[in-house]
């Protein structure tokens, strides 16, 4: 990593530290996008990876804990665009209507949309 491959590499490359999923290591530049896909949390709701995708994914998530969601009993992330579907498999029916009670206020855990520490 790190070395020109005319056509192919051009030598750029990100390091990843410990803590970075798939890390510590060497990433091409040219690699980086398939490795995150592949190193990448998956979704509790779709299973596609929690990361940016262009035409798909924004990278932005929920994350959930076992005490967040008891209901669900699962521990993870949803990908802000699978947030409300999400929601509505564990949200309790009006007694009027019996449509899903579903919250109002959305606040996103993580923006960056890296891998890797992004303090809060």
């Amino acid at each position: 990593v790190g070395v020109a491959v005319p056509g192919r590499f051009t030598g750029a490359h990100r390091n990843l530290k410990e803590d970075d999923a798939g890390g510590p290591g060497k990433v091409h530049e040219e690699c980086f996008s398939q490795f995150l896909e592949h190193a990448a949390a998956r979704c509790l709701h779709c299973t596609g990876p929690v990361a940016e995708i262009k035409g798909r994914f924004s990278g932005k998530y929920f994350e959930y804990s076992k005490e967040s969601l008891p209901e669900a009993n699962v521990e993870g992330r949803v990908h802000a665009e699978c947030q409300e579907a999400f929601q509505r498999r564990f949200a309790r029916p009006c007694l009027y209507c019996g449509q899903p009670v579903m919250p109002a206020e959305r606040r996103f855990a993580y923006s960056d949309n890296q891998i890797g520490h992004h303090g809060s």
